[in-house]
């Protein structure tokens, strides 16, 4: 019977593989989160906009908008940069999720040629003993 004998290390890559996949997601829903907070920012931005036009113009209220406006320039810089740095965290995921793939990919491909070797092997070794069996027969029937 076939025994790959680096079946060990074949489990490690394919559990390393499965790790990068569960880090891979994990930045996924992070940078989805980050999306929908900048969205939300920009969001209330737009409804102080709004409300600043169709509201009161007295001096304090809109000191109080345009501070309000500003506070919310930075929150949405802030997490601009967020964002940046979650979408760089996917690109690095995806790239040692792929690198993880190709080396237990590797391994596959040595097991599955391996494999082969064996049966190939296996039934060349069954034709020499089929072969031996029928020329020890034709041997015994012709010296009778």
């Amino acid at each position: 019977m076939f025994r790959f004998r680096l079946q060990k290390v074949l489990d490690y890559k394919q559990s390393i593989e499965e790790e990068k996949k569960l880090e891979l997601g994990y930045a996924y829903r992070l940078r989805q989160q980050e999306a929908a907070r900048l969205k939300r920012y920009q969001q209330q931005k737009e409804r102080a906009l709004v409300s600043s036009r169709t509201g009161k113009l007295d001096l304090v209220s809109l000191r109080q908008r345009q501070q309000y406006l500003d506070v919310m320039d930075k929150k949405i810089a802030s997490q601009v940069e967020r964002l940046e740095a979650a979408e760089k965290r996917v690109s690095e995921k995806q790239v040692e999720l792929r690198q993880a793939m190709q080396e237990r990919k590797a391994f596959d491909r040595l097991k599955e040629r391996q494999k082969q070797q064996f049966a190939y092997e296996f039934n060349r070794q069954q034709q020499k003993l089929l072969d031996e069996v029928a020329t020890a027969s034709f041997v015994r029937r012709e010296s009778l």
